[in-house]
């Protein structure tokens, strides 16, 4: 079977909430400009936040967000149980949990 891709929808939104890097701006920017693709809906970013007089800030097609697409109800309880079980294991001197690491950039 023989699968023949066309390129995107131009009634394509894009919406990004996981990794800045995994879009290239620029290209997103010309395939908006260009009517490519619809919009975009943008949680995160490369850099984070974008430079000022970065163009994605004032692009109509683009709509940003704060960084927050991983709120939810419970979020609040969450971080106190969490911060609670590293309190813990810090004063027991065991590994904390959800250390960020710098190399994976999560």
């Amino acid at each position: 079977m023989r699968t023949c891709w066309h390129g995107p929808k131009k009634s394509l939104h894009l919406i990004n909430v996981a990794r800045g890097k995994i879009i290239d701006q620029k290209a997103l920017l010309q395939a908006l400009d260009d009517g490519r693709i619809a919009g975009a809906t943008l949680d995160v970013t490369d850099p984070e936040p974008p430079l000022d007089g970065d163009p994605i800030y004032e692009h109509p097609k683009v709509v940003l967000t704060p960084h927050v697409s991983w709120t939810g109800g419970e979020d609040v309880k969450r971080l106190a149980d969490k911060t609670l079980v590293n309190l813990d294991a810090y004063a027991h001197g065991v590994a904390l949990a959800d250390v960020f690491d710098k190399t994976l950039e999560y």
